[in-house]
């Protein structure tokens, strides 16, 4: 379908390019979650749901297929406040985008 793409070979320094993936890949993640939750607490307020980002994390944490590391620390951002608005403007979430985005712009 796609006819004779070829594959490029990988030049300069390969561990850097697999860590820069690797960091993209990590933002790409928050990204994701951060917009999965403003869907879910912009639906919670237009329908009067009330429901607990927080909980809903820790719940994820516990048994769901998600399980990610990464909700614990989002159960916190909610818990405390800093996230809101939005999973991104909680501090944590801030720090690790910063460390982030410069793999995130070399790959994307």
């Amino acid at each position: 379908a796609y006819g004779n793409i070829g594959v490029a070979k990988i030049a300069g320094d390969k561990a850097a390019l697999l860590k820069d993936l690797e960091l993209a890949l990590f933002a790409g993640k928050i990204a994701a979650y951060a917009q999965g939750f403003a869907v879910m607490s912009g639906a919670s307020k237009e329908f009067n749901w009330s429901l607990p980002m927080p909980t809903i994390a820790k719940i994820w944490r516990a048994g769901c297929i998600i399980r990610s590391q990464m909700l614990d620390t989002m159960a916190e951002a909610f818990g405390s406040g800093s996230a809101s608005t939005n999973l991104l403007m909680a501090r944590a979430f801030i720090a690790m985008m910063q460390e982030a985005h410069p793999s995130l712009r070399r790959i994307v």
